[in-house]
Parts: C-alpha cells; sequence; structure tokens
C-alpha cells in the first residue's frame, strides 16, 4: 500500500473554523438559470453572422434538426 509521509485520513477530514480572504461574487449567490443553447443554435446563430466554419458545423451536424 503507498503512503503519503504526514497524510493520513483523518488528517484530510480536518476541518477549521477560520475563514478564507475574499468574498462571495453575486453569481455564487444568484438563483437565476441560464439557459444552455445547444451546438446547433450556436451554429445557426454564428452562420448567420459570417462565420464559414460555423456554417460547415451547421451542415455536418445539424442537418433536420432545426
Amino acid at each position: 500500500m503507498n503512503s503519503v509521509p504526514g497524510f493520513t485520513a483523518e488528517i484530510s477530514l480536518y476541518k477549521t473554523n477560520e475563514r478564507y480572504p475574499g468574498e462571495a461574487t453575486n453569481a455564487a449567490l444568484s438563483t437565476r438559470v441560464e439557459p444552455q443553447y445547444s451546438l446547433c443554435d450556436k451554429a445557426v446563430y454564428y452562420c448567420n453572422r459570417g462565420y464559414q466554419k460555423w456554417c460547415d458545423i451547421e451542415d455536418r451536424f445539424c442537418t433536420g434538426d432545426i
């Protein structure tokens, strides 16, 4: 069995009452849900704006999806 000197399972479970410096951000406190866009949604969006690489992705993976 391998072991790391000075490390035990009991030590890994140690909890401290100290707080780390910094503060919570609004993102961490937010309950807002952000929509997730599919690859095909992104491909259509960027293809319509002239990004040929995204048009190729749309043609290859999204035929019939929309």
